[in-house]
This record gives C-alpha cells, structure tokens and sequence, in this order.
C-alpha cells in the first residue's frame, strides 16, 4: 500500500484485505518489536482516554504502586470500569486478572474472601 494513502483508504484497505493486513502487521512486528510495543501500549492509553503524560501522573500519585494490594507495579495495568469506561487506578497483573476473573463483581470478591478466611480444609476430599 502506498504511504500517501488517507487514513479512511488505509482502514479501507484493512478491512478489504484482512489477511495482507494481518501478515503486513505481523511482519512490521518482527522488524520494529521495540517500536511495535510503543504503538501498542500508546493505543491501548488512547482506548482510556489516557495519554503518557496521564499515565505517568496516575503512576506517580499510586507511588509506583498498585491500587490494590500495594505490591511494587512492574508492568502497570489500566482497571476501568466496563459500563462506564472511568479509568479506576493501575493494577498489578495478579490484581488485575483477579478484579477480572470476579467480573469487576463486589458481591464476588468478598464472597471469595469468606471462602478463604472460613474454609476448613476438607481432607476427606480426594483430588
């Protein structure tokens, strides 16, 4: 495809072409896999409605720190909310997959919590 094509013929061409589309991005993947991270990680902030700089302000005010458990971030995770799509905070991965996997469900977090604090440990069940 040529570069001096419009954004509207270069999404055009994508949805008309799925597979050359696919294989192209893959294949710029390979060759630029540091720059390919960058526009990644810009769009899934642009899906937040963050930007760097946002981002960088948010990771500052949390300290570096998850909003959950308060663990050190290595690599930060955006939580928002499905339904309204407000950023909540940044979340480690385990917090991440947990508020996830609970399906952003309070009820379901602290059901989860009585299991665990509550919970004799059953040996009479074989696994």
């Amino acid at each position: 495809m040529a570069s001096h094509t419009t954004p509207e013929q270069k999404r055009a061409w994508r949805k008309t072409n799925p597979t050359a589309s696919a294989r192209h991005q893959r294949e710029y993947r390979e060759r630029h896999p540091e720059r390919a991270k960058q526009q990644q990680w810009r769009q899934d902030l642009r899906r937040y409605g963050l930007t760097p700089e946002t981002f960088g302000d948010l990771l500052i005010a949390q300290s570096g720190l998850c909003a959950c458990c308060e663990d050190q971030l290595l690599r930060p995770h955006v939580d928002h909310d499905h339904e309204t799509k407000r950023v909540r905070g940044l979340l480690c991965n385990w917090c991440n997959l947990m508020v996830g996997h609970a399906r952003e469900d309070p009820g379901r977090l602290a059901a989860g919590i009585r299991y665990l604090l509550g919970t004799p440990m059953r040996l009479d069940v074989v696994p």
